[in-house]
């Protein structure tokens, strides 16, 4: 998939990837209707790593995925010939709403980002 991914992206591809590790964090999106789900032991490729939407609500939905550490995202990155990847930390746009920047500031506090260079 990420060959594929290279041959579409211009010069960079940007990305999020979540982090068990900071788990505690992951409580503080249950105020946005979002459960996030894994456990703290979590194993490369394990497909226990899930978000439910709208948790609480009748139109909740689940998305799956599986998880890799950091480790493995920069070496697979390499394999598929990226030149670069570093992980960089997150920014909120300014120009957001207020009630936006609260949101991304708990959503920052789970995920990791990085920027892959073709």
């Amino acid at each position: 998939m990420l060959f594929a991914i290279r041959r579409a992206c211009g010069k960079f591809y940007i990305g999020l990837v979540p982090n068990p590790s900071l788990i505690d964090n992951a409580k503080k999106m249950k105020k946005y209707g979002m459960d996030i789900c894994f456990h703290k032991d979590i194993k490369d490729g394990d497909d226990s790593f899930s978000i439910i939407f709208d948790f609480d609500e009748p139109s909740s939905f689940t998305v799956t995925n599986f998880w890799y550490s950091l480790e493995t995202y920069e070496n697979i990155f390499r394999k598929a010939a990226f030149r670069t990847f570093e992980w960089v930390k997150q920014h909120i746009n300014p120009q957001a709403t207020e009630e936006q920047k609260i949101f991304f500031a708990d959503y920052n506090q789970i995920g990791m980002s990085f920027i892959a260079g073709i």
